[in-house]
């Protein structure tokens, strides 16, 4: 339409015809990416400050909610960090008293550190999600590493306690840890489905976990 023409139109229809023409263009692959590109994971990292700390404080505390995630989506951006944090106090704290010379040897425990953590933020959930399926609960993956993730919160504090360089006092913080990280998950997995025959083996598959980020926690932070 020329100049002319589209003066005599109708406003709302000019402003119609605009916003229609203003919208930006989406195919179908974008639309429905697949699970390799990066615009498949972009929704499960679009969360604000405040919902992370929130999550993280119901990992810990795991009372007065019906719902972990509510109606919101699942994040990994909450688990990632708080992974990270994770390896990094490790690292952090089992270096805090050593000499300069043995600084270094705390950098191959980082790396180490770093595998323990993240693969067990990878296998538990995996182990979760084939037991729990197969008794029919519609869980997603993501969703068991979403809350798995948000779980270690309650490992960095105990971390944290670990700078006492007293051996019963680090097995004892770090166990109580474990054990408070692992009744809290399952207490958030149990509202949202319900376990029945499965808790046994969920229960059995949290305290494995938990015991090799109790023992990983040990090893690592041990500096007497």
């Amino acid at each position: 339409l020329d100049l002319e023409e589209e003066q005599k139109m109708p406003d709302h229809f000019v402003k119609e015809r605009s916003e229609y023409f203003d919208q930006p263009v989406t195919t179908q692959e974008e639309q429905n990416p697949k699970f390799w590109e990066l615009a498949y994971y972009r929704p499960f990292f679009d969360v604000n400050t405040a919902k992370v700390l929130e999550r993280m404080k119901l990992s810990v505390v795991p009372f007065g909610s019906d719902s972990f995630f509510g109606v919101d989506r699942p994040d990994l951006y909450g688990p990632f960090w708080i992974a990270c944090t994770v390896t990094f106090l490790l690292f952090a704290v089992g270096s805090i008293e050593t000499n300069y010379s043995g600084f270094s040897g705390h950098f191959t425990a980082f790396t180490s550190g770093s595998v323990i953590v993240f693969g067990t933020l990878v296998v538990t959930p995996l182990i979760l999600y084939f037991i729990l399926n197969n008794s029919g609960s519609e869980v997603t993956y993501f969703y068991l590493i979403s809350l798995f993730g948000y779980s270690l919160s309650g490992f960095g504090i105990g971390i944290l306690c670990c700078i006492y360089t007293n051996r019963f006092w680090r097995w004892s913080i770090t166990t109580a840890a474990g054990v408070w990280s692992g009744v809290s998950l399952f207490m958030n997995l149990n509202k949202e489905f319900d376990l029945g025959k499965t808790k046994w083996p969920v229960m059995v598959s949290l305290m494995l976990a938990e015991g090799v980020l109790v023992f990983a926690t040990n090893y690592f932070v041990s500096i007497d």
